[in-house]
């Protein structure tokens, strides 16, 4: 049963939701109505595809995209219960909720403060504080990440930028992956993609760098043809 939820201010101006894209901000969103009380959902992208765009032009795949770059935002979180997968709102302390019903099993808040959604009113927007000084965090393998990043900016002639949330996704794929692979990645999404109306607008980090995206490119990659450039 769906829950009317709250919406602060100040969640229109935070970095982690700027990063996302108009329909991903507004799945996010559905997604509050359709948790439980705990802020907890089933992993389940066809159900959320009936719940929250019953009458779009939008299948569940799309919906998974949607969800890889909330996660790749950090804004949602994934976790098991019960041989069972779920979907948790990494910002739920705000809302405020009298007598709580937990429908799901709970999430295993083991994850560090500043890795969640803060919107509390004693914490505004980053560079809208008083004295606020923006913490600058180095990660490892950024400057790779930053070269990859170049070449999907070159190949689709767009301006992605280094922000933290493109950088930790891309870092991530190269903890599993080569910068070759990434850029191969790249170069036959592109080849594929760049022409399509409907499907350009997935070259971008948070779909080609999702980890269960990626991991399918990766696979598809031996299967792109022969000779000395297979992806031509």
């Amino acid at each position: 049963m769906a829950r009317i939820r709250t919406i602060k201010p100040e969640f229109w101006a935070n970095e982690q939701v700027m990063d996302c894209s108009p329909m991903a901000r507004l799945l996010f969103i559905g997604l509050w109505n359709f948790c439980d009380d705990g802020g907890n959902h089933p992993a389940s992208s066809k159900t959320l595809k009936a719940e929250i765009f019953p009458g779009d032009d939008i299948t569940s795949t799309d919906v998974q995209v949607l969800l890889d770059e909330l996660e790749s935002n950090r804004l949602i979180a994934l976790y098991t219960a019960q041989d069972k997968a779920f979907w948790h709102v990494t910002g739920w302390n705000h809302q405020k909720i009298d007598k709580p019903t937990l429908k799901y099993p709970p999430f295993p808040d083991e994850k560090p403060a500043q890795a969640r959604l803060e919107l509390s009113e004693s914490s505004p927007p980053e560079g809208k504080g008083k004295g606020r000084v923006r913490e600058v965090k180095t990660l490892s393998g950024e400057p790779d990440a930053i070269e990859i990043l170049n070449h999907l900016n070159e190949k689709t002639g767009r301006s992605y930028k280094p922000v933290e949330a493109n950088i930790r996704l891309i870092v991530a794929r190269l903890n599993e992956s080569s910068i070759e692979e990434c850029k191969a990645v790249i170069d036959v999404k592109v080849e594929e993609w760049l022409e399509n109306a409907t499907m350009s607008q997935y070259l971008r980090p948070e779909t080609l760098f999702g980890a269960t995206k990626f991991a399918q490119y990766v696979g598809q990659l031996g299967s792109s043809g022969g000779g000395s450039n297979p992806f031509v």
